[in-house]
């Protein structure tokens, strides 16, 4: 009987099975080298549970280490823009001089090794110059979006017929080409522990009050996230009264939307991987107003205010 206890026992509440420990050790931290040998045995402990990481040694009048992952990586780009010019210079050159010498839009130097993972992790690739202890950073990013379509949830008949992407860099640029001012600012931020999500203010500055701004900054520097993936998860966590039933950010698809307010002395956030750009402050009666409002003649726009009253009426 007892016997027959201690079966059932161990086969309700199997043992958890062991895990070797060096493949579920936090995240890997070395001192960049001179020596490329040991960056390639760092690299390699590194990136070792990617299998698409790729670590490549090119050999001409110097020598170079080009550590990237293969499936983040714009391999077009990579090797024509990178590894044939890596080839193809003759003279001994430092990090500082290939900054010169590389075709790419984004070039970093950098000496932080946590720093360097980060950037591969998202599609950058590193080269290291053999006998100097920091390397360069390229931006050789995938970029995996849309096409430019018309808003699927907020249509309208009037106004451009543009909606927002997931990429944000397309985003901002959508933002600028409507509104090319050069008061417009623009404030980056990083958020999500896990997720590393890259969030912008963007704002008149003429137009803008300075201390609105800076309380919206505060407020989105003091959130504390695992992960952020949407501009929607944000807009609630920005929230003064998180509990109460009633939205209180205004999301938008549509770039006219995000114009107007902007000309209004408002600020915008906009979310990598979102199509959705927050509108914040808010008042009450910014809810009732229509895109449409901003084309009409002033007394049709006025017509907005009649949806107020509309909304309280009791419904059969």
């Amino acid at each position: 009987m007892i016997a027959t206890m201690f079966s059932i026992k161990n086969f309700l509440f199997k043992p958890k099975p062991k895990i070797n420990e060096p493949y579920v050790t936090a995240t890997t931290s070395f001192n960049f080298v001179a020596e490329l040998p040991q960056m390639n045995t760092q690299f390699q402990e590194t990136f070792r549970m990617f299998p698409d990481f790729v670590s490549r040694e090119l050999t001409h009048n110097m020598t170079y280490g080009v550590y990237y992952l293969s499936n983040l990586v714009d391999s077009e780009l990579l090797f024509q823009e990178i590894l044939d010019r890596l080839i193809e210079i003759e003279e001994l050159t430092s990090p500082e001089k290939l900054v010169n010498l590389l075709p790419i839009g984004q070039l970093l130097l950098d000496d932080n090794w946590y720093h360097m993972q980060q950037h591969i992790l998202q599609g950058w690739t590193y080269i290291h110059i053999s006998g100097y202890k920091y390397g360069l950073l390229a931006n050789t990013i995938k970029r995996r979006e849309r096409a430019l379509t018309k808003p699927e949830n907020e249509s309208q008949i009037l106004g451009p017929q543009i909606a927002f992407t997931e990429n944000l860099e397309t985003n901002l640029a959508l933002i600028h080409q409507y509104l090319p001012n050069p008061d417009l600012c623009e404030i980056a931020i990083n958020m999500g522990e896990n997720t590393k999500t890259s969030v912008h203010l963007v704002y008149l500055s003429n137009r803008a009050d300075l201390e609105m701004v800076t309380h919206i900054y505060n407020r989105i520097q003091a959130l504390d996230l695992e992960a952020l993936l949407d501009a929607t998860i944000l807009a609630q966590w920005l929230e003064d009264n998180p509990s109460s039933a009633f939205p209180q950010m205004i999301t938008t698809e549509r770039v006219d939307r995000a114009i107007f307010p902007l000309l209004e002395g408002k600020a915008v956030i906009a979310v990598s991987g979102s199509p959705q750009i927050i509108i914040c402050p808010n008042t009450f009666f910014d809810f009732f107003k229509s895109i449409e409002d901003y084309y009409y003649r002033w007394l049709t726009g006025l017509l907005w205010v009649l949806r107020y009253p509309s909304s309280l009426q009791p419904r059969m």
